[in-house]
């Protein structure tokens, strides 16, 4: 398959995820949750971040089919829809109805949030895919380091998983570890926040010795980033 039609299927993917999400978005959970940071509103900013995404990486890859960018914004678009998808069925299938799969749904939502370290990487790599300088490895490693860690310990801890999906835990929990996952998952969140506050000073620093077509690429894709 050729880089404009990986992109299509990506973008077409990353549509009808959306698509199928914002039903589970619109039926809700039926009543007020513990806590519901993805749902309603919120959801809805979600889905709109994806069909952004993805939308913009297939337009870029379309153009310029080895472009990185493009995937890792097509990428974004995958993930973060799934994301949603998950999250908007797992709550609808938990508590307004007994849905099949509901609990597995709260276990991929669980082991897939990875918009923030993934977002570290489009800021290091804008516009042409590649670092600024060799002294932003250390920050692109700790996005990489983010994305292994995250889905691991997540997938790794044993009990119930953090509310609203607390009547769910991960069938690979490691009974005893529990503390140690809960530790590393929190250490990989504060790099990828870390990253991300790094990746931003990166493109104000390349965005300040820009000129002509690479600040153009840079204003186009910090619009769609804001």
């Amino acid at each position: 398959m050729d880089g404009r039609r990986a992109s299509a299927l990506c973008w077409t993917l990353t549509v009808l995820t959306v698509a199928a999400a914002g039903v589970f978005v619109a039926l809700g959970p039926g009543r007020p949750l513990p806590v519901d940071l993805f749902g309603g509103v919120a959801g809805v900013a979600f889905l709109v971040l994806s069909l952004v995404y993805g939308t913009v990486g297939a337009v870029i890859v379309f153009r310029l089919p080895g472009h990185r960018i493009g995937w890792l914004f097509s990428l974004l678009g995958v993930i973060t829809a799934v994301n949603g998808l998950t999250y908007a069925y797992a709550a609808y299938g938990l508590y307004a109805v007994d849905a099949p799969l509901a609990r597995a749904a709260a276990v991929i939502w669980g082991t897939l949030q990875l918009t923030a370290p993934l977002l570290v990487l489009t800021l290091l790599l804008l516009p042409d895919g590649r670092l600024p300088s060799r002294r932003w490895w250390p920050v692109a490693a700790m996005a990489l380091i983010a994305i292994v860690v995250l889905p691991v310990s997540r997938l790794l801890t044993p009990g119930p998983m953090d509310d609203p999906f607390a009547s769910v835990s991960s069938p690979l929990g490691i009974p005893g570890a529990r503390e140690a996952m809960r530790a590393l998952d929190m250490g990989a969140w504060t790099l990828a926040w870390l990253a991300l506050v790094l990746g931003v000073i990166a493109v104000r620093a390349r965005l300040r010795r820009s000129v002509g077509v690479e600040r153009q690429q840079l204003k186009w894709v910090l619009t769609v980033t804001a």
